[in-house]
C-alpha cells in the first residue's frame, strides 16, 4: 500500500473516532467496575460493546464513507470483528489484572486503569487495520478522501 495524503487522512479520522469511542468505552466501564462493582473482565466487556456500536456509527458514514446500508453485510462483519476485538481485550485484561499484575501493590482500580490503557492501544491498531483492510476496504470512491487502491 502506497501512502499518501488520503491514506492519512484516514487514519487521523479513524483515531479522531479512536478517542470518541474510547471515552464512550472508559465511561460505561467505570460505571460498570466503580458503581455497580462488577468484575473488571465483565466491565471492560460491556464498555468495549458500547463503543463498538458508537465506532461502527461512526466510522462507516465518516471515516470510511461507506454506501452500504447500515444493517448490511459489512455490518456483520464490523461486529464479528469487535466480537473477535472483544475476547482479545478481555483476555489480555484477565492476563494483566490475573497474570501480569497479580502480585503488584497497586490498587485493583490502579491495575484496572493501567492495564485498560495499554489494552486500548492494542486493540485499536489492531482493530485499524482490520477495518481498514477487511471491513471497509471495498468502499466506493467519495471524494478527496478517499484512496486510491493499487
Amino acid at each position: 500500500m502506497k501512502t499518501n495524503k488520503n491514506e492519512i487522512v484516514k487514519i487521523v479520522k479513524f483515531g479522531l473516532t479512536g478517542i470518541m469511542n474510547t471515552i464512550v468505552d472508559w465511561a460505561v466501564s467505570s460505571v460498570c467496575f466503580v458503581l455497580i462493582k462488577l468484575s473488571e473482565v465483565l466491565s471492560n466487556g460491556i464498555g468495549y460493546a458500547a463503543g463498538l456500536i458508537f465506532s461502527y456509527t461512526v466510522n462507516r458514514r465518516w471515516t470510511f464513507k461507506t454506501k452500504e446500508k447500515f444493517f448490511s453485510a459489512e455490518m456483520l462483519k464490523f461486529f464479528a470483528n469487535g466480537v473477535i476485538m472483544l475476547l482479545i481485550n478481555m483476555g489480555l485484561t484477565k492476563l494483566f489484572v490475573d497474570v501480569i499484575f497479580a502480585n503488584s501493590a497497586l490498587s485493583d482500580t490502579l491495575v484496572y486503569y493501567i492495564s485498560k490503557a495499554i489494552i486500548t492501544a492494542i486493540v485499536m491498531v489492531l482493530n485499524y487495520l482490520s477495518s481498514r483492510f477487511l471491513i471497509f476496504r471495498n468502499t466506493q470512491k467519495q471524494g478527496p478522501d478517499d484512496i486510491t487502491e493499487k
